[in-house]
């Protein structure tokens, strides 16, 4: 029987030295995706990658096998990353863990700073993506649907998203800290994607005196600085911004340095040792670890801020209590609905396959008879098979698809009576 599986590694049970070798772009994520749902192995796939996560959510019959390509071709993306580690780091859930855990990534309590929403821009982006790619289907299509709904849900039931909580916002409360008068200060913002946006759009309220917006195209640079009353900075001037600057955000998708500690000595030298605030928010990493040895330089990357979303998650205790038990139960009302479709789906098939058979038999046994014997004989072969199939039909009902007994049951009954597989349809 088909059954949901994901795959992934977080900022909780990886390093980042090890994300950030995961870390896969658009086009390596479909490359993935394309490559392991032409497989007998995984019938749909769906993938999530952020600066905080890779994910995969896939159904499939062979749950080992699929495991073992999945992690196979995961290590041809790795950087020479070995399927051991994958094993080690990674988690892998299946049926109700993995649904459950998915509705708390929507519901931003498995985020690195709970409540934060930008992954519920992630999800419909990964969700599309399969979309396009024909990867997700109805079983997907019905959970992804879910799960990013439960997570609007969530924030407008509960206090869980209440003030600025996001990994932008924790790069203004940085540049603060460190630099009480922002508004003497200046900002270079190395790109200008979602998340640079957001933390442009931080740092132009907390009111900083100068935002300059460097990516390497300049038109996306122009519209950011339009937006917020900064300066677009074409990629020949970053060593002059860098200069100038008091802060640097680092927040591309550049899979490589575009800051080295080589490369940034000479600039802090002629800066006079004056104090650079460097925050990489990208992952993989844009800033050399080792530019925090150089003199004048404080740098701050997505392992920093795990003190940070420490305190975040204390703060919000009681509403991840709250948001964990609706967690628990859309996920039961979810496997509900989708155990139901499922024996649904055998026990009309099996009613197809017995119609078929009764109108056949029906057809060859009363040639030669009245109509009023026909139809008496209609009657009673629809009354027997509707008594032979009453017990059957009620024990597949009662079929509990968490259990290994329930599951093999409806799969012994699809098999002997040729029905073909389910998925799970959302519309229904």
């Amino acid at each position: 029987m088909s059954r949901l599986h994901c795959f992934g590694l977080n900022h909780q049970s990886a390093p980042l030295s090890l994300l950030e070798k995961l870390s896969l772009a658009e086009e390596d994520m479909g490359d993935v995706l394309r490559g392991l749902s032409s497989t007998e192995s995984i019938e749909e796939i769906a993938g999530l990658s952020t600066c905080n996560r890779t994910e995969f959510y896939y159904v499939s019959r062979h749950q080992e096998s699929a495991r073992d390509l999945l992690l196979s071709r995961l290590g041809q993306f790795g950087g020479g990353l070995q399927t051991d580690d994958l094993r080690y780091y990674g988690y892998f859930h299946t049926d109700y863990h993995a649904t459950s855990h998915l509705f708390r990534v929507a519901a931003g309590v498995d985020s690195l700073m709970v409540g934060e929403s930008q992954i519920l821009g992630q999800l419909r982006r990964a969700w599309e993506n399969a979309q396009s790619l024909g990867t997700s289907r109805s079983t997907l299509n019905a959970l992804l649907g879910r799960a990013i709904g439960f997570g609007r849900r969530v924030r407008s039931e509960t206090n869980i998203a209440r003030g600025n909580i996001s990994v932008a916002a924790v790069a203004e409360k940085l540049a603060t800290s460190t630099f009480p008068d922002l508004a003497q200060r200046s900002v270079l913002m190395l790109g200008a994607g979602e998340t640079a946006e957001l933390a442009s759009q931080h740092l132009h309220k907390a009111g900083v005196g100068r935002l300059m917006i460097l990516n390497r195209t300049l038109d996306h640079s122009q519209r950011l600085a339009d937006r917020f009353g900064g300066t677009a900075i074409a990629m020949d001037m970053l060593q002059s911004a860098i200069e100038e600057a008091d802060i640097v955000v680092a927040a591309t998708g550049a899979p490589h340095y575009i800051l080295s500690q080589s490369g940034l000595e000479g600039i802090q030298k002629s800066r006079n040792g004056r104090l650079l605030l460097l925050i990489d928010l990208s992952l993989p990493r844009n800033i050399e670890p080792t530019c925090a040895n150089l003199d004048g330089v404080v740098l701050y990357s997505m392992e920093d801020l795990e003190t940070i979303s420490l305190e975040n998650r204390r703060q919000r205790s009681r509403e991840i209590d709250l948001v964990e038990e609706l967690i628990d139960t859309e996920t039961q009302e979810f496997l509900r609905a989708a155990a139901a479709a499922e024996s649904n789906e055998i026990i009309a098939g099996l009613r197809r396959k017995t119609e078929e058979i009764r109108l056949a038999h029906l057809e060859r046994f009363s040639r030669g008879l009245t109509e009023e014997e026909r139809d008496c004989l209609s009657r009673y072969s629809d009354s027997l098979v509707r008594a032979v199939l009453h017990d059957l039909t009620s024990e597949l009902r009662a079929s509990d698809l968490e259990t290994e007994k329930g599951r093999q049951r409806l799969e012994a009954a699809r098999e002997l009576f040729h029905i073909e597989p389910h998925h799970f349809d959302p519309r229904k």
